[in-house]
């Protein structure tokens, strides 16, 4: 609601606004790493090993027919496990609840939040004089964090301390290791809202006050060198203003991005799969497990996990967002001076 009131050499207004942002975001992958879907590499890529007795000899001065021209070993090794039908590596994305069970298989990832957010101004535009306004307000805003109601929020941790890390704790823990000689490099970990009685994935920020100030005037002179530069009555106006805005917080960050991160949804994989399903990250083509020959396939264990969540081998993250607890809304000063002349 905004209003507007009329008084004397005054105008005021005033208002205020209140806005709930919803989003839900459902996907079937981190970006980076897997999907929820089974994925089978049929490949000799880095488990699966082929002898060099499973491949033509390698071509030389003396061996010029049915051999293997420098570098084409590789590609033999990859067409014959990928002929084969050997399993180099399985791999697939897990999703947990809000307690960290695992969710059944192809469950997709997922966060159903809203977000408040509201604001209240105030602006008084007085007329002093026919040649002069003078315009002064105030804005004041509060946006809240987002809530989850699936629960999947969660905090990064230091796991020696237990405390949640922040941007200013990392990068002066970091100067001091460095200014001694040693690195900083902490074992992190995830907590579960659940495990916290800190729900909200930053705090809010409270002192976003935004003031503003303006003036317009019509300077008007007679006889003299000014008339000539600013013209006669009403040809020229002089205009300076300054405030303070700040910014919206996008969702991206504040909900989408923290979904990414290890604790709710993790890649897991067995690499080179022998005859029987064990995952022996060694294989050849005499105990290599082969698609359609030895089964149906392997499908990955979803491991059990305990709060709050170290990421650890053998199922590592390739990246983990986390928005800075600590955040401040983004805010920028802008300063105008403008002269406008007519001719």
């Amino acid at each position: 609601d905004d209003l507007s009131w009329n008084k004397g050499h005054h105008l005021f207004q005033f208002g205020g606004d209140f806005r709930r942002i919803r989003t839900y975001h459902y996907r079937n992958d981190k970006v980076i790493g897997s999907i929820t879907a089974l994925d089978v590499e049929l490949d000799a890529a880095g488990a699966v090993t082929i002898p060099a007795e499973n491949r033509p000899p390698d071509c030389s001065a003396t061996v010029t027919t049915v051999c293997l021209a420098a570098g084409d070993a590789t590609r033999w090794n990859r067409l014959f496990a990928g002929t084969a039908g050997l399993i180099d590596n399985t791999n697939v994305l897990v999703t947990r609840d809000r307690n960290l069970n695992p969710l059944p298989l192809g469950s997709p990832l997922q966060s159903n939040a809203y977000q408040n957010a509201v604001d209240f101004y105030f602006s008084d535009t007085w007329r002093i004089r026919p040649s002069l306004t003078i315009t002064g307000g105030l804005n004041y805003q509060i946006q809240f964090a987002p809530v989850d109601s699936l629960g999947r929020t969660a905090f990064m941790i230091d796991d020696a301390t237990g405390q949640t890390v922040t941007s200013t704790d990392y990068l002066n823990n970091a100067r001091r290791a460095a200014l001694q000689g040693n690195i900083y490099n902490p074992t992190l970990a995830w907590l579960p809202s659940t495990r916290t009685s800190q729900k909200a994935v930053f705090n809010t920020d409270y002192g976003n006050l935004g003031p503003r100030i303006a003036a317009a005037w019509t300077p008007f002179f007679e006889n003299s060198l000014w008339q000539h530069l600013f013209g006669g009555k009403g040809a020229s106006v002089v205009r300076a203003g300054y405030s303070i805005t700040y910014d919206r917080m996008n969702t991206v960050w504040s909900v989408i991005e923290p979904m990414l991160g290890p604790t709710f949804a993790q890649t897991i994989n067995c690499r080179g799969p022998v005859i029987g399903g064990s995952c022996a990250n060694s294989s050849n083509p005499t105990d290599a497990y082969r698609i359609g020959v030895d089964g149906p396939g392997v499908v990955p264990t979803s491991p059990v996990v305990s709060s709050p969540l170290v990421v650890g081998t053998p199922y590592g993250e390739t990246f983990a967002y986390q928005p800075d607890p600590i955040i401040g809304t983004g805010h920028a000063h802008q300063i105008d001076f403008t002269i406008q002349r007519q001719l």
